[in-house]
């Protein structure tokens, strides 16, 4: 890609990120969420390991504000996961700017819905703004111990999509933890303390919801960029069956 941090929009996709685009992209999540470097590009990974796009707002060669997101396989055409909205301030409405540039190469891309997990602070602008219905919920489980197992749901026909995830996260974690991750497919570590998993549905008989004042549920919302009623129905189905491996967790 030419030009890569001239003025204005720029879509950038996986293949043409290089360190500098690297470091600027980390310096505004900096920005944005605090955290350092190291834990920024941390953050970055999954961003080189799937079909992602990110579509960034430069200024003066900075990148001041950036939608970010994963392509994943939808029915019969595609999908695209949101991820990360970041922006510094410098600009107003750059997150409605950027979406909306964003979407409309995506619908030349054949991909026919957006959808993701917006936290509090930009629900109202998905919703108002850019046009998505918020509808369904990640509740944090705590299985009961030893007797977890037993009598678990397992849904394998909802199709739901999952994103490959980087080495040593919270999917990888090879130490001891406090917490061992459930996953669509099983555990993702086995060592000493809780199991717990973020889902739809309750996982089984032996699963604890956590309350709402300890836990805020991960609200999901979507947008349908190309009309289809068969995908519809489908994703109002795929709701009920959301699961820890459709969120972004890195």
């Amino acid at each position: 890609m030419t030009n890569l941090f001239s003025d204005g929009i720029q879509i950038v996709r996986r293949g043409e990120y290089n360190d500098e685009f690297i470091t600027k992209w980390a310096s505004l999540f900096q920005r944005c969420f605090g955290g350092s470097e190291e834990k920024a590009r941390r953050v970055f990974q999954k961003y080189l390991l799937n079909d992602s796009r990110l579509c960034c707002l430069f200024k003066s060669g900075t990148m001041i504000a950036a939608y970010c997101g994963i392509k994943v396989n939808y029915e019969d055409s595609a999908a695209f996961l949101s991820t990360d909205t970041m922006s510094d301030g410098t600009q107003r409405g750059a997150s409605i700017m950027l979406g909306n540039k964003l979407y409309d190469t995506l619908v030349t891309e054949g991909v026919s819905v957006v959808f993701g997990y917006p936290n509090q602070n930009i629900r109202g602008i998905r919703e108002k703004r850019l046009g998505w219905t918020l509808n369904g919920n990640l509740h944090l489980y705590i299985a009961i111990p030893f007797v977890w197992r037993f009598f678990r749901k397992i849904s394998k026909d909802s199709a739901l999509w999952t994103i490959a995830r980087p080495a040593g996260g919270w999917f990888t974690r090879k130490k001891p933890f406090l917490f061992n991750l459930l996953g669509r497919n099983g555990l993702y570590s086995s060592g000493f303390g809780f199991v717990i998993s973020l889902s739809s549905y309750r996982p089984g008989v032996f699963f604890i919801r956590m309350p709402r004042f300890i836990f805020e549920p991960r609200t999901f919302g979507y947008k349908f960029l190309i009309e289809n009623e068969r995908n519809r129905i489908s994703l109002l189905d795929k709701i009920k069956y959301l699961d820890i491996d459709t969120i972004d967790i890195p």
